[in-house]
């Protein structure tokens, strides 16, 4: 069974954006849904909303930190790009929470769970950009390599090597300076970066083993999906970023392909996997309804992949 991780938390801003609203469409969708896919939601637990908090506390600047919370200056509180309110302080720790519950998950188990969190891969430890407020891509990365999983003779160790798979629209220039800034444990983080817009893109040279690849062509973007997904064996995660704004230059359908693609990868791989919802917005031809059903397609293809793990388990009993 497939497990993402949501609460009301997710859309406490006041501010209604995609990215501050998004979730609860997905999440009732979610539900609507469970008596056929069995896929479920589970709340991230206050431990480890306790824990999100500390990890962002610990990893951004303070004065970011103070303005989060309590709104000024207001040009660093409102630097993600919509008005401060006091619930984005409660998003951020929510949201990062979730992730964080994904990431322990996936890696107690060596399977996939996903939150339904976005608005993350443009904010370094500064300041937000681009609709995004907290990196949790990154935070959760620092998580996966500073803490190990009790459970006794099962106990998980802390990772050794974390690969984050971002496949949104814009390229990810807030988790490459957050990384580059963030010293020698963002050394065992490396990125690949595959993107339709040169938004937010990056001097690579500044982290050698990082990939970042700009494709408008549909079938080229295709054929990079799956080659970029070498040697996946050698990391102890996957962060995957799933954006669905490369469409219309990429087509819905294909969006859903490529998700497959890279949850059969991570499968064959047998790599942990935490994936959140990225980019996607509402416009004149993208409705809610449509951007919905596509972040749906991503849960349901990891669903899939998670479904083939157990037959094999079941298979082996």
């Amino acid at each position: 069974m497939t497990i993402v991780f949501w609460d009301k938390s997710y859309v406490a801003p006041q501010h209604s954006f995609n990215t501050t609203r998004k979730s609860q469409d997905v999440a009732d969708l979610v539900k609507a849904l469970k008596p056929q896919t069995g896929i479920a939601l589970r709340a991230p637990s206050g431990a480890m909303c306790h824990t999100a908090e500390t990890w962002i506390e610990d990893l951004h600047d303070p004065e970011y930190i103070e303005a989060l919370r309590t709104g000024e200056p207001s040009s660093l509180a409102s630097s993600n790009g919509f008005p401060w309110d006091e619930g984005i302080w409660e998003m951020a720790i929510h949201s990062t929470g979730g992730i964080l519950e994904a990431v322990d998950m996936a890696r107690f188990t060596g399977g996939i769970y996903g939150s339904l969190s976005s608005g993350l891969h443009h904010a370094n430890d500064r300041y937000g950009t681009g609709f995004c407020t907290i990196n949790g891509l990154v935070v959760a990365a620092y998580h996966a390599l500073n803490v190990g999983i009790p459970g006794g003779a099962n106990s998980i160790q802390p990772a050794k090597r974390v690969l984050i798979v971002d496949y949104d629209a814009h390229c990810g220039g807030g988790t490459h300076d957050f990384l580059r800034d963030a010293g020698s444990w963002a050394d065992s983080v490396d990125v690949v970066d595959l993107s339709t817009s040169s938004f937010d893109s990056y001097d690579m040279s500044e982290r050698a083993d990082d990939i970042l690849i700009v494709n408008h062509n549909e079938t080229d973007y295709m054929d990079i999906v799956d080659e970029l997904l070498f040697d996946l064996h050698q990391y102890d995660l996957i962060l995957y970023n799933a954006g669905v704004d490369p469409y219309p230059t990429i087509s819905f359908d294909n969006l859903a392909k490529r998700d497959r693609i890279v949850f059969d990868r991570i499968r064959e791989a047998r790599v942990p996997c935490a994936f959140v919802l990225a980019g996607g917005y509402t416009s004149s031809y993208r409705t809610a309804e449509l951007l919905t059903k596509a972040h749906m397609n991503t849960i349901l293809a990891a669903d899939e992949q998670v479904a083939l793990s157990e037959e094999v388990l079941l298979g082996q009993d």
